[in-house]
């Protein structure tokens, strides 16, 4: 009797366990990315995220309970704050892991529309990146540049014929975030309006100076008078010394929710992403975002739960 007691807890206590697991790091930042779209909501027109390198927060051993309740099972919190997301990857053998490419398959499923961000200069592994976009319908741009700072002259001829674009059926972009080869806004603005992409995710800043919903606008239109989105870049697991928010006693005495310099990019920051202090940081910058007209944003860094996880 005892005996068969025991078994019967030990049976809850698996199915609770699977049910509701413990809340990781992961889930926190699905968490973050699922209240800041809540509060992206309140704006008076679509409000497109991307969720820049976001497979690391998708799941493919899918949770059965989890099914019965939505056909996205694990992710499906996660597929309901984004509207897409993108894969950046150094070299080709890196494009082709297979396990990365399962979860893109995943949000494509989920309608999530995949953007391919590679840094490759072989011209046949680049054909056959753009290649692999068209067939899968995802999107693709090859940076020349680590430094994501040249805008690439490329023609598109299925944009020309473009006329209800959305996040959904956008063929070419680009993502140009560090302008510092313009000497001024004007230059820069200049050389974004001649090209064709569907898709520009440039900075909200030039330098310290703030693209307004002017100029913000005059890139809407694409140099062969269709339609064009654009979206605005944002860190939201790393704080950057260089931007508005910083203050300048941090430099000194960093708040407890910023922690270490990221080795790699000494102006950035990790920090405690789910602290409400930086969540309230982050909806201001997206109010600033969103005064300026983007049509959405990017989240960068979302991956910083590794970073969590391996220090437990």
């Amino acid at each position: 009797m005892v005996r068969r007691l025991l078994m019967l807890i030990l049976i809850q206590l698996i199915f609770i366990s699977i049910v509701f697991p413990g809340v990781s790091y992961k889930d926190r930042m699905i968490d973050l990315i699922h209240e800041l779209k809540k509060y992206t909501n309140q704006y008076d027109k679509p409000f497109y995220i991307i969720s820049q390198n976001g497979h690391s927060l998708i799941n493919i051993n899918q949770n059965i309970f989890k099914l019965l309740f939505n056909k996205n099972g694990s992710n499906g919190k996660y597929f309901n704050s984004i509207d897409g997301i993108s894969f950046e990857f150094g070299d080709y053998s890196y494009f082709l892991n297979r396990d990365i490419q399962k979860k893109l398959q995943l949000a494509h499923k989920a309608d999530i529309k995949v953007f391919l961000i590679g840094y490759e200069k072989d011209c046949k592994k680049i054909e056959k990146i753009y290649d692999f976009a068209r067939r899968k319908n995802y999107a693709a741009y090859i940076s020349p540049s680590y430094n994501l700072d040249v805008i690439p002259n490329i023609n598109f001829a299925n944009s020309l014929s473009k006329e209800n674009l959305t996040l959904q059926n956008v063929d070419s972009f680009i993502y140009m975030i560090n302008p510092a080869k313009y000497k001024t806004k004007k230059e820069f603005l200049k050389e974004l309006k001649k090209s064709d992409y569907d898709l520009l995710i440039i900075d909200l800043f030039f330098n310290k100076e703030i693209i307004n919903k002017k100029e913000v606008n005059s890139l809407k239109k694409k140099n062969n008078g269709k339609k064009r989105i654009v979206l605005s870049y944002l860190s939201v697991g790393e704080a950057e010394n260089y931007r508005y928010y910083w203050k300048r006693k941090w430099n000194y005495k960093k708040p407890s929710f910023v922690l270490k310099q990221n080795e790699r990019w000494p102006n950035s920051y990790i920090v405690k992403f789910w602290d409400m202090r930086w969540v309230d940081i982050l909806k201001d910058y997206l109010d600033k975002i969103n005064e300026s007209n983007f049509d959405g944003v990017v989240f960068d860094v979302v991956d910083t739960h590794i970073h969590f996880d391996k220090e437990e």
